[in-house]
């Protein structure tokens, strides 16, 4: 279900974050604190501003408010990845061994899977994903980032 509520989100926010010239980095819907959020994660060379996560997010928030695709209340912020940057060299590959991380897969979907980084060669990485070890290629993969998430 939340997948593909972030799927749904992502489908909205990705033009609008590419419109205002910042990149799309995530989204991601999560309870933490018995409340519930949705997070739009947004990026730039020059770094990201306050006036462009207001900007973006009353775009978004717009856009969500037509379709409503969830049924209860929630948070919605964007924001910069901060701490959750994208892990793209081997010393962050090193430091996030045995931590919760996010893959987005680069397929058709950009699959998202969490689990816990076990293990990483020149070619690819080792995540359990609910007691399974999944090799996945280098290649196959959009980004990975450390997650809050426990799954």
């Amino acid at each position: 279900m939340f997948n593909k509520i972030e799927n749904e989100v992502e489908k909205i926010a990705r033009p609008i974050v590419e419109e205002f010239g910042c990149d799309f980095v995530d989204v991601e819907f999560l309870k933490e604190s018995g409340e519930w959020y949705l997070r739009v994660y947004i990026d730039k060379e020059e770094g990201v501003t306050l006036d462009d996560c207001t900007k973006i997010s009353r775009r978004v928030s717009d856009e969500l408010d037509k379709i409503d695709p969830i049924e209860f209340s929630y948070y919605f912020e964007v924001s910069s990845p901060g701490e959750l940057k994208l892990i793209e060299e081997e010393k962050a590959l090193k430091r996030a061994l045995n931590k919760n991380v996010k893959v987005r897969l680069n397929d058709e979907n950009y699959t998202a899977l969490f689990g816990k980084l076990v293990n990483y060669s020149e070619n690819n990485i080792v995540l359990n994903v609910d007691g399974e070890d999944k090799n996945i290629k280098f290649d196959d993969i959009y980004f990975i980032r450390l997650s809050g998430k426990g799954r």
